[in-house]
Order: structure tokens, then C-alpha cells, then sequence
């Protein structure tokens, strides 16, 4: 007795396939977010000199256990203090601001969670309207 068992390997072929396409589909998808990401946080992040604005990039893509992940890099060792603020001698003239500070502390420009927040509460309907079109050009047989 013998069994033909093309359907289960052609069904086999199309899963590794899906699997295969999903993920280029899915990286690309994160590298448009960060694309996205990229034109929101530039012009929010405040120039002195333009290093800080002119340093952005996007890092790798990576998974972390079932997360997919894509790095953001700023890597002026001062952009923390831009984004979440920083303690300053009082009577110190910022040049930003065009006035000495009377307070110790400057608030943050927080240019990164502005950022985020509007690609975090744009993503899901992006992702949706992308993902259907990624499942009706599927070419699997």
C-alpha cells in the first residue's frame, strides 16, 4: 500500500514560504516606522549647533524573544539631558533661549516621547491597512 504524499509537501513548501515572505514583510513594515519616527523627532529636536538634530539614525533590526525590535540612535552623549532636562548653573545665558536661566533646572524638549507616542497611536491602523495588503498579493499554491 502506498501514499502520495505531494499535498502535505506542497502544503509544507507554502508554510516555509509564508513564513519566509512574513518576515521581510514585518521588517520592512518596522522600517517604515522608524522611517516615520525619523521625520517626527528631527524637527523637534532643538538646535544649538545641529549636531544633536543631525545625529539621529536608525540602528538594526532585531529580535528579543517574540519581539521584533528596531533601534533609534542619538549618540551625542548629551541628548538624555535634551530629552528628559537637566540641572544648570542659575544665571548661566542659554543661547536657545536667548536669556540667562534663573531656575537650576531645564525641562526637557522630550522630542523622543512625543515622537513615539504619535507613531505608538498611528501604528495599529497602518499595520491593519498594510498587513491586508500583504495577505491579498500572497502568491502562495
Amino acid at each position: 500500500m502506498s501514499f502520495d504524499y505531494s499535498e502535505f509537501r506542497r502544503l509544507r513548501d507554502n508554510f516555509a514560504k509564508l513564513s519566509d515572505s512574513y518576515e521581510r514583510w514585518i521588517q520592512s513594515f518596522l522600517l517604515e516606522e522608524a522611517t516615520r519616527f525619523m521625520e517626527i523627532v528631527k524637527p523637534l529636536t532643538p538646535i544649538d549647533t545641529g549636531d544633536l538634530r543631525n545625529h539621529w539614525k536608525i540602528g538594526r533590526i532585531f529580535r528579543k524573544g517574540d519581539t521584533l525590535c528596531v533601534e533609534i540612535i542619538n549618540p551625542m552623549e548629551y541628548a538624555t539631558f535634551v530629552e528628559y532636562g537637566h540641572s544648570q548653573t542659575p544665571g548661566r545665558y542659554v543661547p536657545q533661549i536667548g536669556k540667562r536661566l534663573v531656575n537650576d533646572w531645564v525641562e526637557g524638549a522630550h522630542m523622543m516621547q512625543i515622537s513615539m507616542d504619535r507613531i505608538y497611536a498611528e501604528m495599529p491602523a497602518r499595520f491593519n491597512s498594510e498587513f491586508q495588503k500583504w495577505c491579498k498579493g500572497l502568491e502562495v499554491t
